[in-house]
This record gives C-alpha cells, sequence and structure tokens, in this order.
C-alpha cells in the first residue's frame, strides 16, 4: 500500500507538527513523517521525489476492516455515538491504518460537540488517506462553522475540487462558507455547481434561497423553497431543512405579497372575464359572507352583474378574488357546452340528512343542548358538508389552474392555502367534533379536508398531512385523489361535476344533494 502527497499547504495542515513552512524542506519531512505514521512499533519508509511524499505500507500490516467496523457505522447512523466509538477505539489502539475508521470516530465526538477532538482524529485519518474526501469535506466544515476560520477551511475544500470537482457535497458547503463570510454572488455559483452534480440536492436549494432572500428577491427565495422542500420530502437525510425551510417559505411569501398588490394581479383575469361573459364583475369587501370568498353568478340572482365577495381580513386576498373568478371561468366553459350543473340541496335533501343524525341527536340532547341549539347545530353541518363536497374536488381544478398560469401569484396562493389548511386542520382535530358529530359527517370531512392537502403539498412541497391522524380516511382519500389525477390531464367542460357524484357517492353522501342541468 502506498500513499502519495504533494508538497503543498495541505500537507502542512495535515501535519500541524510541522512548524511554519517545514513542508516544503526534504530532510525534515523525511524525519517526521515516518513517526507520523509509525504504528504498533511498524515503521512506513517515506521517500520524496519530485515534489511528491511516498509512504510506502506493508499491506500485511494494514488492519483488516471488520464486522466491528460495520457495526460502528449503523450505530453512529442512529446516533449510539457512546457505542460506536466503543467498537472502533480497540482498533484504533491496536494500530489500524484505516482512514473511514479514523473519520467515523472523529464524526462521532463532532457530533457530540467535541471539535477539537474530532479534528484530531480527522487529520488522522487523511495521514492515511489523503484523499478521503468525507474527511476532508468535515474538516472543512469544522474549520469554518467550529473555528470561524475560512481560509483553513477553504485548503480542505479546494483539495475536494482537485479531487473531484462534481463532488456536489463538497460545493454545497463551499457556496455555504462563502455566503456566511457575505460573499453572496460566489456563494450561489458553488450551489448551482452543486445542483449541476445532483440536481434538485436540497440543501444547495435551500442555501440559494437564503442567498436570495438577503438580496431581497423573495420571489426567487420562494420558487427554491418550493424546490428544496419537494425534494427533501420525507427523506430522513434531509428532516432538520424541514422546519426552517417551511419558517423561510412564509416569510418570503409575506414579504413578495408586500410588494404587488391585489388588483394588479388579477386585473387581466378580471377584464378576460368580463369580455368574455359580457358581463360587469363587481369585486366588493364582505365581512357577511360565511366563506372566505364568495362566488355570485348573474344568472342564478336574477340581475345583469356577477360579484365576488371576500373578507377583507383574511391572509391573500388576491388569491381568495382570482379563485372565484376562476370557478367563474369554469362555469362559462361548461355553460358553453350545455354541461353546466347547479348544486341543490332542499328540503327532501335535508330530511334524508335528519334521518341519519339521530344517534348525534342524542348525544347532543343528553349533553345539555336544547332543540332549538341541536337544530341550528344540525343545520350548520348539513350546510357546511353540502358546501364541502361541492367544492373541494372543483377546487382542486382551480388551484391547479392558478397555479399553472399566473407564476406572479404563488407566494400568495401558498399563503392563502396555508390559512386555510391550518383551518381545517384545526377542525379536523377538534376533540367535540369528535364527540358530537355524525360519524359520517366528520368522515367526509376529513377525507375533503386530506384531498387538499395533498394538492398543497404536490404544489408547494409542504406536507401537512401528517397533522391530521386519521390513516383510515388518508387512504380513502388517496383513492379520490386519484380520481382527480386521473382526470386532470386531459379534463373537458363540466367534468368536474361528475367527481361531485362520484366522491359523494364514495363518502355515503349521496341524496343529500343534486346536480341538475342548468337547461
Amino acid at each position: 500500500m502506498q500513499i502519495n502527497l504533494k508538497k503543498d499547504a495541505f500537507l502542512g495542515q495535515l501535519f500541524p507538527g510541522l512548524k511554519d513552512d517545514d513542508w516544503q524542506d526534504d530532510s525534515r519531512l523525511a524525519q517526521y513523517l515516518p513517526n507520523a505514521y509509525s504504528r504498533g512499533g511498524y515503521t512506513p519508509e517515506v521517500k520524496i521525489e519530485d515534489e511528491i511524499v511516498q509512504i510506502s505500507l506493508d499491506e500485511q500490516k494494514v488492519t483488516k476492516v471488520n464486522k466491528v467496523y460495520q457495526d460502528a457505522l449503523k450505530l453512529a447512523a442512529k446516533g449510539s455515538y457512546d457505542r460506536a466509538k466503543a467498537l472502533i477505539k480497540p482498533l484504533l489502539d491496536e494500530g489500524t491504518q484505516n482512514a473511514e475508521l479514523f473519520r467515523v470516530y472523529g464524526q462521532c465526538l463532532a457530533e457530540e460537540g467535541d471539535k477539537e477532538g474530532a479534528m484530531n482524529y480527522l487529520i488522522d485519518a487523511l495521514k492515511w488517506d489523503p484523499n478521503h474526501t468525507e474527511s476532508l469535506i468535515v474538516m472543512g466544515n469544522l474549520y469554518a462553522e467550529g473555528k470561524g476560520d475560512l481560509e483553513t477551511a477553504q485548503v480542505f475544500f479546494d483539495k475536494v475540487m482537485e479531487l473531484e470537482p462534481d463532488n456536489y457535497l463538497a460545493l454545497n458547503n463551499i457556496g455555504g462558507v462563502l455566503s456566511k463570510s457575505g460573499q453572496l454572488e460566489q456563494g450561489a455559483v458553488f450551489f448551482k455547481r452543486a445542483l449541476e452534480a445532483e440536481p434538485n440536492f436540497p440543501f444547495a436549494l435551500y442555501g440559494l434561497a437564503l442567498t436570495s432572500f438577503k438580496t431581497a428577491d423573495y420571489a426567487e427565495c420562494f420558487d427554491y423553497c418550493c424546490r428544496a422542500m419537494s425534494s427533501a420530502g420525507n427523506n430522513d437525510q434531509f428532516r432538520t431543512l424541514i422546519r426552517p425551510l417551511r419558517g423561510l417559505m412564509i416569510e418570503a411569501a409575506s414579504y413578495y405579497a408586500e410588494t404587488v398588490t391585489a388588483e394588479e394581479l388579477y386585473h387581466s383575469l378580471h377584464q378576460e372575464l368580463e369580455n368574455a361573459t359580457g358581463r360587469l364583475i363587481e369585486i366588493e369587501p364582505s365581512d357577511n359572507i360565511p366563506t372566505a370568498a364568495k362566488l355570485e353568478v348573474a344568472e342564478y340572482k336574477k340581475r345583469d352583474i356577477h360579484r365576488v365577495l371576500y373578507k377583507p381580513k383574511y391572509t391573500a386576498v388576491a388569491h381568495l378574488i382570482m379563485h372565484e373568478l376562476i370557478h367563474l371561468e369554469l362555469i362559462m366553459e361548461a355553460r358553453a357546452i350545455d354541461e353546466n350543473q347547479l348544486f341543490l340541496a332542499q328540503n327532501k335533501e335535508v330530511q334524508l340528512f335528519r334521518s341519519r343524525t339521530g344517534a348525534a341527536q342524542k348525544r347532543l340532547a343528553k349533553a345539555g343542548f336544547d332543540e332549538s341549539r341541536i337544530d341550528g347545530f344540525l343545520d350548520m353541518l348539513f350546510h357546511g358538508i353540502n358546501s364541502q363536497i361541492y367544492n373541494a374536488p372543483i377546487d382542486l381544478f382551480i388551484e391547479q389552474r392558478l397555479y399553472e398560469r399566473y407564476p406572479a401569484l404563488r407566494p400568495i396562493q401558498f399563503l392563502s392555502l396555508l390559512k386555510l389548511n391550518q383551518e381545517a386542520v384545526e377542525g379536523a382535530n377538534t376533540e367535540s367534533a369528535k364527540v358530537y358529530s355524525p360519524r359520517f359527517v366528520r368522515d367526509a370531512n376529513i377525507t375533503l379536508s386530506f384531498t387538499q392537502l395533498f394538492l398543497f403539498r404536490d404544489l408547494f412541497g409542504l406536507d401537512m398531512t401528517g397533522e391530521i391522524k386519521e390513516p383510515r380516511l388518508y387512504k380513502k382519500a388517496e383513492k379520490l385523489y386519484a380520481d382527480y389525477l386521473n382526470m386532470r390531464a386531459d379534463k373537458e367542460p363540466g367534468e368536474e361535476y361528475d367527481l361531485v357524484r362520484w366522491w359523494g357517492e364514495d363518502l355515503e353522501l349521496e341524496g343529500m344533494y343534486r346536480l341538475v342541468g342548468e337547461s
């Protein structure tokens, strides 16, 4: 076995015992290195030729990496650092020359907070294998983040780049070091090089997101955050990124929202639909609507204008307005081929609903609710679940269209849907709903809420589904969402009403509403 080392500054970093420029002195190297590599009474041969130092080892003397090493790796991966070190230490004491063992031991120390101890073992790793890139990267990180010594950190990173120009971990770390030192443009270059080597590497995307945020490019920051979140997903390796990414997404989207007005976002869509429908569309704030926003179709109200009402204090009103405008667009597309449907729920449907809530009524009466309060509660549930079964499937098509057609809206769309989804999660986890709501209503409500969370995850990468602990309903929602995905690619006007029917049947809501042709 032969180790080849260049006579350069990196050699000086490997052996702190070499004073000043001793690494340039052949006689000093010839004296120092044999002792540095001596193990268990065995001293290797050292030759220096043409600026290359050659350390020759007798392979029979090199300790083989055995099962102990493999077990130690598994323990370290699980965070059992003490147990991993206990397995490795005897091999180190016996005089092993395996760089990976020194690296694992050093990294365990680093994770435990012993930075100096970690660096000592990592240097040992590099003595036995100066091309050991993992040790080089960790050393660079420790110098940069642990000591704030960017110049020395760069020596180790440069060595990695020399060995592996496409090493995305090293490129990402160099980008981070440069960015933290205030060299944002140079840092971004390395983050992008890391992405060229490993497309959608979450840490590089996060680095670019932070860089964009620092330069006040909030739209670009938000886009990088979404890509990083989508790439990180449920991968345990990137779990630590989820929380900071979520916070940065919200912060970037909020700052972005301050740079645009609602009208400049919805203006073009507003004008297009007024021209297409041949009617004026009034857009007005209102605190007297049951939902965040509401569409009033002119023909349904027997008047000459359409109206979009929205709650002015709600998050990201531009999205609420554009959502209702796209709903009107879907209605007009379906109407053009005589496929538009009206959603009706009248006395017959109310009576069927009431007939299925007997057990819930008894629980409410037993809890002390009088008849009028019970009637009001059931009326609220009836209208609420009917509104949800009608809107949930249609909303998926609306949000997908908004996302694809209006990139400038995306950060605001994210904020708006985040708030709506947080309210849905809160409702799903409300203890009183578990006690007093009829089971078929609660199951339908949570299942439909999951479908919205699925789309939110697909669009923006942020997965909130784990905030509702209902695995049975999660699986049911996956089947409903698959119906949507199958229809989305080649959807025809009016087909969204098929989903309203199918989902109603799957959720045992049929008979509680009717869809009838508009004509």
